[in-house]
């Protein structure tokens, strides 16, 4: 078996190798220098220092362990079981039921004896006889390394699945402790604003700095507001999407504007952007994050949203609103100035 499942290329360097040991399968002062220049010039793979080395540890091992006493086999059966470097080949040999430094040289001197002619048909079931015996073995043996194979593979996926499962936990819990950070500063830093401010003369640009942080803070960190459509079912459905900037202009307003442009929002809903109060348009000025071709539709007689449809393919997947504006802002078309 070992023969069988060694690489022909390897089985070649390790003979000459071979041919540099000493009895005790150790190799002498010097040796694998000479060793490794054999190999080298006998261009066999693996040429080098440490390949040598290890090959003189794979046959010094396995001698030990054919010829060791019974304290010596234990510590190499252990090691066997850990599937140490350079005990592959014991294991094969233990497969082929090979266990003692007496039955290689017995294999040694079958091998070396000239075959007796014998009867076809006696020699003919005997090669069948082994031939099926040594497929029995080969088949035992990989249905063996098979099974410990696939055990092994259901420990190693079950541990990668725990620290899968905890490094996915603590990434989670450390995306919540820097959220809730990042808002309890920028909250400190609002109220200490507010502080300031109230120790200063009233300006209205630390009113409207204030103002502008606070509604930042809550367009970041709410959900949708209530009374907002999720969906929109006047276009069969689809999903409402509201940016930050809209948000942030949304939470700036007063009480009474947010109900305005939330009531506009449920009239583009249910009715869609037909709906006499609206009076939608196209919006044909140019805005960063706002497509070209958008939409802006009427809250009230100072407010107006912009929004507009997400195509993919031809198709609505979306609305997205994109941000609301009062009557006379620049920004918007000259007929609403």
């Amino acid at each position: 078996m070992y023969v069988d499942r060694t690489d022909s290329e390897i089985l070649r360097r390790r003979q000459i190798v071979v041919e540099h040991m000493k009895d005790n399968y150790t190799l002498p002062r010097g040796g694998n220098i000479k060793a490794t220049a054999a190999v080298k010039q006998a261009k066999c793979r693996g040429a080098n220092k440490m390949n040598i080395g290890a090959d003189t540890v794979l046959y010094r091992l396995a001698f030990r362990y054919l010829n060791g006493n019974e304290e010596e086999r234990k510590k190499i059966d252990s090691q066997i079981e850990k599937r140490v470097p350079g005990t592959g080949a014991i294991r094969l040999l233990l497969a082929s039921s090979i266990t003692t430094w007496a039955e290689v040289m017995r294999l040694v001197q079958e091998k070396e004896k000239p075959i007796q002619p014998g009867p076809e048909g006696e020699k003919e079931e005997d090669n069948l006889k082994r031939l099926d015996g040594a497929v029995k073995e080969l088949r035992n043996t990989v249905n063996s390394l098979l099974a410990e194979r696939a055990q092994q593979f259901v420990v190693e996926r079950e541990n990668l699945l725990q620290i899968v499962k905890r490094l996915e936990e603590e990434n989670s819990s450390l995306r919540e402790a820097l959220a809730k950070t990042q808002r309890l500063l920028e909250e400190r830093t609002v109220r200490e604003i507010e502080v300031l401010a109230q120790s200063l003369p009233l300006f209205p640009a630390v009113f409207s700095v204030i103002q502008e942080v606070k509604a930042t803070m809550k367009a970041r960190h709410t959900k949708v507001p209530e009374g907002f459509p999720r969906v929109c079912r006047s276009c069969s459905g689809v999903p409402f999407e509201y940016t930050e900037q809209f948000l942030k202009q949304f939470y700036s307003l007063q009480e009474g504007e947010q109900k305005q442009v939330a009531k506009a929002l449920r009239h583009l809903d249910e009715q869609g952007f037909g709906h006499m109060a609206l009076r939608s348009q196209k919006f044909h000025q140019s805005l960063p994050g706002v497509p070209a071709e958008a939409w802006w539709s009427r809250a009230s007689d100072e407010l107006r949203f912009v929004w507009d449809r997400v195509l993919k393919n031809g198709e609505t997947k979306a609305v997205r609103v994109y941000g609301v504006f009062r009557k006379g802002d620049t920004r918007l078309s000259q007929s609403e100035g």
